[in-house]
């Protein structure tokens, strides 16, 4: 099978999944919406947002540098394996030491035990991690995408279970420690079968990689703690019920990004360094990806800013309803951020992970400042709109130092692969002003209207402006 076949093969088997997954995580959210309060979404998204920062650090940033250096033989992969398996194992040793330190920040230091269980995650995921990566250079995404939704499924059913067995934000615990313990053996097994891994160690036979990986977890780093920082100061400058209907918005507009991240990521990174050395095919395909994905998130992200009133009570509960207006302008911080999102698959396959570096320790000079002051002054709405604020004036200086080095000058076709998506998703917001005047006591049915209103105009001015991209896409995924 050729590059574009299994990039198309991919595309659709990661689609695929990552629907199931969104649906299995969506019943999740609603599930524990119901059943858990404000106070465990904060406790839960303090605990996840050292672990999710933690897991940078856990394999000193190189699995991700096999994709990228296409010629790794055995000895190499087994030498990453084991510093992946020792980083991991030393961090845990770190979070359960110095827990109470960490949790201080929040005034929740009797939430130790949480943090320190959740942290088994590190060294249960270090085994699969590898594999993974290579599996994904190999484009072997149908197994990636049955492993990912096997786990996902299993930990879904583990975190309700435990919910309605009220054992409160421990149910995030024992759900996520449950799906990453079943993909983590499933990689490790066909990953040791797959490439043979064995107990040799060498430190000198990877430098390549550490120099690759030493970049890539200052660029990781400095990018999560871009992302998480309105949810520390959430957390530490207000309170943690604050944090948890703060991190709800977030779990929700993040839900679509879940499920198209993977499917663009795991395929254009190992797509963009097999072709890292054709410019002109690279920048063709850079530009129409980023035209899909604006194009599909411009229709999500404008149908939850117009109808999150209407579905946040309806489906989640009256006891959200403070979290309505952080959805809403969360929802434009994530619609932006999803754009920018293919230029970190553009940065690796080229191997310049020290520009992405760079670039994420400007931002956290640029982001902290304004997100702590808003935050101080304002509260959690004012960070949600410093935010927003940011991603819209960081557009055009994200082309010109991230884009713009790889694949020439086209900021005009930049612009144009985004602003029809926009424009067209905006249309749907005044359309909804019909609505204005009409009464009516079903909510279930005034949502319906809104959402297919909104929808239908959506796809009209697609068909009428951009039929020939439509063509191109439908095209594409004829290919077999």
């Amino acid at each position: 099978m050729d590059l574009k076949k299994k990039a198309i093969t991919g595309f659709k088997l990661t689609s695929a999944s990552s629907f199931i997954i969104a649906i299995s995580q969506i019943i999740q959210l609603l599930v524990l919406s119901r059943l858990l309060d404000a106070t465990d979404f904060g406790l839960w998204a303090i605990v996840n947002m050292v672990i999710f920062y933690a897991t940078v650090f856990s394999d000193l940033g190189i699995s991700a540098s096999v994709i990228h250096f296409q010629n790794t033989d055995k000895k190499q992969l087994s030498t990453l394996f084991w510093i992946n398996i020792l980083t991991s194992a030393f961090l845990f040793v770190v979070i359960w030491i110095f827990s109470p330190l960490i949790l201080s920040i929040f005034g929740e230091v009797n939430q130790k035990h949480l943090l320190i269980v959740s942290a088994l995650s590190l060294p249960v995921s270090a085994s699969g991690i590898l594999f993974q990566n290579l599996l994904q250079k190999d484009m072997e995404f149908a197994f990636l995408s049955v492993t990912e939704i096997i786990s996902t499924i299993i930990g879904v059913f583990v975190a309700i279970f435990f919910a309605i067995r009220d054992f409160g934000v421990w149910s995030f615990v024992f759900g996520q420690l449950t799906k990453i313990f079943v993909k983590s053996f499933i990689l490790t097994v066909k990953g040791f079968f797959a490439y043979r891994i064995n107990f040799y160690f060498n430190l000198k036979i990877v430098n390549e990689y550490l120099k690759f990986g030493f970049y890539q977890i200052g660029e990781k780093s400095f990018n999560i703690l871009n992302q998480r920082l309105d949810q520390v100061l959430v957390g530490a400058l207000i309170s943690v019920e604050a944090l948890g209907y703060y991190n709800f918005a977030l779990n929700l507009i993040s839900k679509p990004v879940s499920v198209l991240n993977p499917i663009f990521t795991n395929v254009s990174f190992p797509l963009f360094a097999k072709i890292q050395d054709k410019t002109d095919k690279l920048r063709s395909t850079y530009l129409k990806l980023v035209k899909v994905i604006s194009n599909i998130n411009s229709l999500i992200y404008w149908l939850i800013f117009i109808l999150a009133p209407l579905f946040v009570p309806l489906f989640f509960g009256e006891k959200w309803q403070d979290s309505i207006i952080l959805i809403q302008i969360l929802s434009g911080v994530a619609y932006l951020r999803s754009i920018a999102n293919p230029v970190g698959s553009l940065i690796l396959a080229k191997g310049r992970a020290d520009l992405g570096f760079k670039w994420n320790f400007v931002l956290t000079i640029i982001t902290l400042p304004s997100v702590y002051f808003t935050g101080v002054f304002f509260g959690p709405i004012g960070i949600a709109l410093a935010l927003l604020t940011l991603q819209v004036l960081l557009f055009f200086p994200n082309y010109l130092f991230l884009v713009k080095p790889f694949i020439g000058s086209v900021f005009r076709e930049y612009y144009k692969a985004i602003i029809k998506g926009f424009l067209f998703g905006m249309s749907m917001l005044i359309s909804i002003f019909i609505f204005k005047g009409i009464q009516l006591h079903n909510y279930y049915l005034l949502i319906s209207l809104q959402f297919s209103v909104c929808v239908i105009i959506y796809f009209m001015q697609m068909f009428i402006f951009e039929k020939k991209f439509i063509d191109e896409i439908k095209g594409l995924l004829k290919t077999k």
